[in-house]
Parts: C-alpha cells; structure tokens; sequence
C-alpha cells in the first residue's frame, strides 16, 4: 500500500491524529513514525501515539497521576493483565468494556504493523543482516525458510511493482529465489541504516527522497484532503438550498449549485486519483464503490439540474455526496482505503463488467430513494419527479440484473460455479426483485404515488444491505471491506429510512394522491 497513507492511517488507528509529538514535544509526520516502528522499534514503542479518553481507563493506565491522553506501547504492556482483568469484570460498564476493547485493538494494530515492517529474527540487527544470512543457507534449509515466510505474510503492503503491491515478507521471498535485491528493498536498507546511526546520516532526508520519488502524488492527495472538504462544499450546498426554499434569494440557488459543482469536482479527482493508484477501474474495494456511488449520482443530480434548473436535484445530490464521502472518509480513518482487493477477485475483467454495473445500480436506487422522499415531504404534483422516480428505478433494475449476469459468468469461469448464494449474491437479488416490483405494482394499479414513493424509500434499505450489510457478516466470497463499527452506521441508516416511512403514513389522507398514474 502506499507508504505516507499507511503511515497516516496507522497513526489515525492509535490516536485519532494524522501527526505525532516526540519526546522532545516536537511535531512530526506520521511518515517518521512509520520508520521508526520499521528500523527502531524499541524508540516507537516509547512514542507517546496511542490515545485513551476514558479517564477510568486513562487512571489504571496512569502511575504517575500526569494528566495525558496519550500513552505509548510500553507504557500500556505492563498493565496487560491489569487491562484483561478489567474487561471480564466490566460487563454492565458499556463505556467502559468499549474503551477497553478499543485499547487492545490499538495495541493489536501496532503489534501487527510492528511484525510487518520489522525483521524477522531478534539476533540480526539490521534487516541487511538477515537477507545476508538468508543468502548463505544450504538451499533446502531455504525452502523450509520459505515456507517460514509465506506463513508470516501480512496484509500490509508498502513496495509497488508492476501493478502490483507487496508486502516486505514478499520481497525477502523473492530474495530467497532470485539472490538479489531490487531497488525499492536496497532503499529499504538505505533508510533502516540512517536510522541505526550506521551511515552517520540523517535518516528523514533519504526518507522524504524515497517517498518524493515514489508516492509524490499520494503525499499531495493527503495533504488535499478531497473527501473532508467535498464534505464541506456538498454541506455548503444543502444549507444554501435550504435557505433558499425559505428566502427564495437568487443568490442562494447559485451559491448552493457552485457548492455542489465544487464537491463534485473534488470527488471526481478522488475517482482519477483512484484509477491512477490502482492501475485500472476506478472500484478495488469498499473504499472505492463509496467514491464511484457517490460521483455516479452526484453527476446524475447535475445532468438534471442542468436540464431542468430544479432545486430537487441539488439538494438530492447534496445529501448523496455528503453521506458517500463521509463513508469514504471514514473508511480511509481506519485504514479501510490501504486494502488491497483479494486475489481471487482481483480482475480487471471482473471489475470492469460486473462491480461497475452493480455499484451503478446502487447509485440509481439510492437516487430514486432520495427523490421519492422529497416528494414524500413537498406538497402538490410534480410529475417530471415521479418520471425520475421512474426512471432510475428502471435503471436499477436493468444494471443491477446485467451486473449479476456478468458476475454470474465470471464466477462459473473463476470459482466455477454461476451462482452459490453468496450473500452479497443474495443482495443483489434482492435488489433486483424487489424494484420489478415496484414496477409491476405501478403498471397494475396496485400502488400510486406515494406507495411509488414509499416502496422506492425501502428500496435504500436493501441497496444499503446488499451494499455494506452483506460484508459486515464477514462470510461469503464477497466479504472485503469489513467494520466492525459499520453495523452501527448500517443500522442508523436503516431506522432514519424506516423513520420517513412512518412519516409519510402520518400524512394527512388528503395530501394522498389517489389519483391514476400518469
């Protein structure tokens, strides 16, 4: 993955902060830390990164009774039994048990960066020291020692090779059977010797050189921060159209939709960037299908503004653009946005013919969902709504059904089945039988308007479900992207969704359209 993300998320795992205060109180980035857990891990472990808010846990942690926040790894490692003690007795304290729980998977995302990045052998000082040991075994003692490494593979990847990331057991791997060493790997050594003095060199000048030549454009996207301030400008424009439908000023329209202009350019630059980092389609994961959710509807809610200057689209898009962007945000806090997809579905065939036709049916059911509860809660006809209404459910229904068809086929020739009632298969499903019948529904009669409205509103539910749900059961072929906080977010979503049902049951009967369709 790339190495000033990783360094930043990692960082935002432990304290909530994409920076850290040395010893010395002095502010330094997060891509330092990075190398001082790779090259000098006994300095890391005093580093003061792993953040504690619960002051009865902040009091058990906190001998010398110094008001802090933050402690570092060795601080916290002779209290471990005092930690596991408190956890089994904590079980009516919610706060507590969380700000426990949260602690230990703290500790755990350090201990596994720690093995990740470190050597692998406590006699060797230097990570040179073991690739030269390495060099000098008998060659079936090698092959044990590889079998050693493929054990040991971690999920953290830090050198780009060919399209590829890979992860520092991979490279001494690769040393193991070509005897050699890349570039990438020899600036490795380079940094770890600056760091243990063996250079007598500064070690941040050939740190900052190696990460400006290879991750110059990722450093920028972090520094741009696109998701936090396309949040911002899609914020922007919801409360500008919203004093808009109060002040009627024209002014306020035009604000609201240079807003939504200035959010969506952001999240456009997000897509690119994306495409740029992975080398092909825009999706790679949870992180990504957030990102291209949001830019496919936002686009939508554009075209039609543009066609029909109707302040419905800017707000729809607002909403759309703030909530995808705040998944995506928070998806990149825990690191979410480092993970690569799994080999096995790793394709560009894959991605290009059935997860863009799949997330674009998502986009269009979450659209018709916030179309619908605008005219849930307007008052009067508007039958260009209710046309779009109809429209993007139509095409859900058709991307959706393509999408699982070409998922359908790929999975015979790659897993070698068309369909095993995977989850997130299930999902999709669901997805499409549930907007033929909306369609059926409203052909026949059996519904109108506001059942049209009604049953488009519980089509997000199962949209979210199919989306996020299914991973969150962390089963299934499908199941990348895991949270463990997601199913609170899923579950908020869920009752606001269930909320505005109930809402518009509550309307009056004669703010009811019985009328035909058109």
């Amino acid at each position: 993955m790339p190495m000033d993300t990783l360094a930043r998320s990692t960082l935002v795992r432990l304290g909530n902060k994409q920076t850290y205060r040395n010893a010395q109180k002095q502010k330094r980035p997060a891509i330092e830390f990075l190398a001082l857990v790779a090259f000098a891990p006994d300095q890391a472990a005093k580093e003061k990164v792993i953040r504690v808010d619960h002051p009865q846990l902040r009091a058990l942690l906190n001998e010398g009774n110094t008001p802090q926040n933050y402690f570092s790894f060795d601080e916290i490692i002779p209290h471990l039994s005092d930690i596991n003690k408190a956890r089994e007795k904590t079980i009516g304290d919610a706060a507590y048990s969380e700000a426990l729980n949260l602690l230990m998977e703290r500790l755990d995302n350090y201990t596994k960066l720690h093995e990740a990045l470190s050597i692998s052998y406590s006699s060797f000082s230097t990570l040179g020291q073991e690739l030269d040991y390495l060099k000098q075994l008998p060659e079936e003692l090698t092959g044990r020692q590889r079998l050693r490494y493929a054990e040991r593979e971690s999920p953290i990847y830090i050198f780009f090779t060919k399209g590829h990331w890979q992860s520092l057991p991979s490279r001494k791997l690769l040393f193991l059977q070509s005897g050699q060493i890349d570039h990438q790997l020899q600036d490795w050594l380079i940094i770890g010797d600056s760091y243990r003095g063996e250079k007598n060199g500064d070690a941040l000048p050939i740190l900052t050189k190696y990460t400006q030549q290879d991750t110059r454009l990722e450093r920028f996207q972090n520094r741009l921060q696109p998701a936090y301030k396309g949040i911002l400008l899609y914020l922007l424009s919801f409360l500008s159209i919203c004093l808009w439908g109060i002040k009627r000023i024209r002014f306020l329209k035009e604000a609201a939709y240079g807003f939504f202009l200035g959010g969506l350019l952001l999240q456009s630059e997000m897509l690119l960037f994306l495409m740029y980092q992975s080398g092909g389609p825009p999706i790679t994961g949870i992180y990504s299908s957030s990102v291209f959710i949001g830019w496919a509807g936002t686009i939508t809610c554009s075209f039609y503004e543009g066609k029909q200057k109707s302040w419905v689209y800017i707000l729809c898009g607002s909403v759309l653009g703030i909530v995808t962007l705040t998944i995506a945000h928070n998806l990149s806090a825990i690191g979410v946005n480092t993970e690569p997809l799994p080999a096995i579905i790793n394709s560009n065939l894959w991605l290009t013919l059935h997860v863009i036709t799949i997330t674009l049916g998502y986009s269009g059911s979450l659209i018709a969902g916030l179309l619908a509860t605008v005219s849930i809660f307007t008052v009067g006809d508007n039958d260009a709504l209710y046309r779009k209404i109809i429209a993007c459910i139509c095409f859900t229904l058709c991307f959706t059904t393509v999408g699982t068809l070409l998922g359908g086929i790929w999975a015979d020739q790659a897993w070698g089945r068309f369909w095993g009632w995977d989850p997130k298969e299930n999902g999709a499903l669901m997805i499409i039988l549930w907007n033929a019948l909306i369609l059926h529904a409203f052909r026949d009669q059996l519904i109108h308007r506001q059942g049209l409205c009604r049953l488009a509103v519980t089509g997000n539910i199962i949209t979210a479900w199919s989306w996020f749900g299914t991973n969150l059961l962390g089963q299934g072929l499908h199941a990348y992207g895991f949270t463990e906080n997601g199913s609170r977010w899923l579950l908020g979503y869920c009752l606001l969704q269930i909320a505005i049902l109930i809402a518009s049951g509550l309307k009056h009967p004669s703010q009811e359209d019985e009328d035909d369709p058109y």
